[in-house]
């Protein structure tokens, strides 16, 4: 209401709002997932507990990396993917404070470009092993070829590429900023950063790199136990499948700290995820089952999948 004419009323300014009736403005709530906020405390507490369990897994790989389970698991590639999803789980921390330039360029790009070094090093090894003992024998000019041409670096590399130009392109022809959202509700000023086509193309080349994965290792049931995650890495996939679909699905109905609170409980649901099903069964048998993790027994595992073959 003016100050001057009781009876002019005169609207309220960009960072205020007034309910229906009212003859007072009021600040509007600045909206965003705060540092400071017990969520967050809550959602940063389970990151850094995912770095440091990526960090142990490291450490024991090394320490262990002359060792059948080691090598069935990639060797010197297992190194590659734990370093992919460290930078994965190291995007998260860009969804917290108030929505900076550096942040907003950050997060999508390092995310996705660390998320397909993984799911690419995993697409490779899950082919490999499907070559090895499905398809060598029918055709194994295949396999020979793959790894005399250097095949798993040549896909990693050029699934990576992909996605940075995927990434950077639409960022260098209209960069991500953070904007102040005025529309999401009366009350609120939401702070984001501006959806950009880069974000939903790399989410979009991730998810079709998930269901390669999810199809490479879904053929794979059958396999030897000693070289079979695929039931473990197939949920783990399927998980992460329905936690992007999720976030796409919601992303217009949540907004400000609950928006950004659930990208990041979806990466961390995936990233735990795909370490439980990769990584921690390696670990645990290194830890707990030394037997298991003796030439001999990948020996045996080979020789009772031949039986099992013949007998069919």
């Amino acid at each position: 209401m003016s100050s001057i004419d009781p009876f002019d009323c005169q609207a309220c300014g960009l960072d205020e709002w007034a309910p229906a009736g009212s003859e007072v403005c009021f600040n509007r709530t600045v909206e965003f997932l705060s540092w400071s906020e017990p969520l967050s405390w809550v959602l940063l507490a389970l990151a850094v507990l995912l770095m440091l369990l990526i960090a142990a897994l490291a450490v024991l790989f090394a320490l262990n990396a002359s060792t059948p389970v080691v090598k069935s698991a990639g060797g010197k590639t297992c190194f590659l993917m734990l370093g992919s999803l460290a930078c994965t789980c190291s995007s998260l921390f860009c969804y917290f404070g108030e929505p900076s330039r550096v942040a907003c360029l950050l997060r999508v790009p390092l995310f996705a470009i660390s998320f397909t070094v993984f799911l690419s090093c995993v697409a490779t090894r899950c082919f490999q092993i499907l070559c090895i003992f499905k398809l060598n024998a029918r055709c194994p000019a295949l396999y020979e070829a793959w790894m005399r041409r250097q095949g798993p670096v040549l896909f990693v590399a050029a699934s990576t590429v992909a996605q940075v130009v995927l990434c950077v392109a639409p960022e260098a022809a209209s960069p991500t900023v953070p904007l102040r959202d005025y529309g999401a509700r009366d009350e609120w000023v939401v702070l984001e950063c501006a959806q950009s086509a880069a974000a939903d193309a790399a989410i979009a080349y991730t998810v079709l790199l998930s269901a390669g994965c999810f199809v490479l290792s879904y053929a794979g049931t059958d396999l030897p136990a000693a070289y079979n995650e695929a039931k473990s890495l197939t949920v783990s996939l399927l998980l992460h499948l329905g936690c992007s679909a999720a976030v796409l699905c919601s992303q217009e109905a949540l907004r400000g700290r609950a928006e950004a609170a659930a990208r990041v409980l979806s990466t961390l649901g995936t990233l735990a995820a795909l370490l439980g099903g990769y990584f921690v069964p390696r670990a645990f048998v290194i830890l707990l089952r030394p037997h298991q993790n003796t030439a001999e027994h990948f020996q045996m595992a080979i020789q009772e999948y031949t039986r099992r073959l013949a007998a069919t």
